[in-house]
């Protein structure tokens, strides 16, 4: 059946998206694949590319609504924000069932059981794990998963009946995709441990899916020859997630807060794939996406927007929308002074206690 693959990066994830495209286009032929890329306005990642490249307005946002987001959220807020917004463009061209996978992921096999799963149900989903972990004294990876997300949003398949969940995951990212655990906020994933019980869905039990340092806890990839498997079927696909360097392949992550994930000399098989997957990175200009800051860190002037900064701008744009007052000044569509100007009259408001 035909099957059409996205994701959605900033330009410093170059490389990770033409490996992921490449393997999908691979394992899947006659696919196709779309990259949306949130800070790219002159398309310069587009040449040469195997791929669709896209940018924000072929999404249907504009340029103002870009730049708030680019205001309230980091890079990473703002890729996550639009995953919703891609899927609903893939839909509406007809190009559905769509898998969306996020950029830092390798394509093993073949996905078209995914996409087959979203024909039927609409919405597939991919739990972060498919095996119990261990409770531990006072934390545990289990609670880990529950604050994160039941659901790993590195992974979704959505069909032509999905445009219901899409419009609602549309709806909260447009300004709640943000890091707030005491909220229940991690981007957009912690919604959908919610879309579970508001949307018809399918939980994705394939165990060669979505393959991640979370969830190797119990298991290794396997080689037959070079070909790699795990739990006895093929291993389709590996996310390899939580800030992975390819210029450090003997761990899957550098995170302090991920230190019960397994080491690879406890897991030779997912070792050997971590060394083919750095090298393929690096062959696809690792090095100079690396070192290409997203567009939006800074403001145009060359100043970096703080946490507080942007907690500031989102909180009262969300008052202003409320309301139905004047939106705040955002630093890319009005400049950077008047933003800066706003900036010091909220703080100098906050210390006389008035209300923002």
């Amino acid at each position: 059946m035909a099957i059409h693959g996205c994701t959605v990066i900033a330009r410093n994830y170059a490389a990770h998206a033409r490996v992921l495209a490449e393997s999908f286009l691979a394992h899947n032929p006659g696919a196709g694949f779309s990259v949306l890329i949130v800070d790219d306005p002159r398309r310069e990642l587009a040449d040469g590319a195997m791929f669709e490249v896209l940018g924000p307005a072929d999404v249907g946002i504009e340029e103002r609504e870009l730049h708030r987001r680019a205001t309230m959220y980091t890079a990473q807020g703002v890729v996550a924000s639009l995953k919703s917004r891609l899927l609903t463009e893939m839909l509406a061209r007809g190009q559905g069932p769509v898998v969306l996978l996020d950029a830092d992921g390798c394509v093993y096999g073949d996905l078209t059981p995914i996409a087959e799963l979203a024909r039927r149900h609409s919405l597939v989903l991919s739990p972060h794990s498919l095996d119990p972990h261990p409770l531990w004294k006072v934390d545990s990876p289990e609670q880990t998963f529950i604050r994160a997300g039941v659901m790993n949003a590195g992974l979704l398949g959505v069909g032509d009946g999905g445009s219901e969940f899409l419009r609602w995951w549309a709806e909260r990212t447009a300004r709640r995709c943000v890091f707030d655990v005491q909220r229940g906020l991690m981007l957009a994933q912690t919604w959908l441990t919610l879309a579970m019980a508001l949307f018809e869905h399918h939980v994705l039990r394939d165990r060669g899916c979505n393959v991640a340092g979370w969830n190797l806890h119990t298991r290794d990839v396997r080689w037959a020859g070079d070909v790699p498997e795990i739990d006895g079927g093929p291993l389709r696909h590996f996310h390899f997630a939580c800030s992975y360097d390819p210029e450090r392949p003997q761990r899957l992550t550098w995170r302090e807060h991920a230190h019960w994930w397994p080491t690879l000399d406890e897991r030779p098989g997912v070792a050997r794939l971590s060394r083919e997957y750095a090298t393929r990175l690096i062959a696809h200009g690792y090095r100079a996406a690396s070192e290409t800051p997203p567009l939006f860190d800074a403001m145009p002037g060359g100043t970096l927007l703080e946490p507080w900064m942007r907690a500031s701008y989102r909180e009262a744009l969300l008052d202003a929308e409320r309301d139905s007052t004047s939106e705040p000044p955002n630093p890319f569509s009005d400049g950077e002074e008047r933003f800066q100007r706003w900036l010091h009259a909220q703080a100098l408001g906050h210390m006389r206690g008035e209300p923002g």
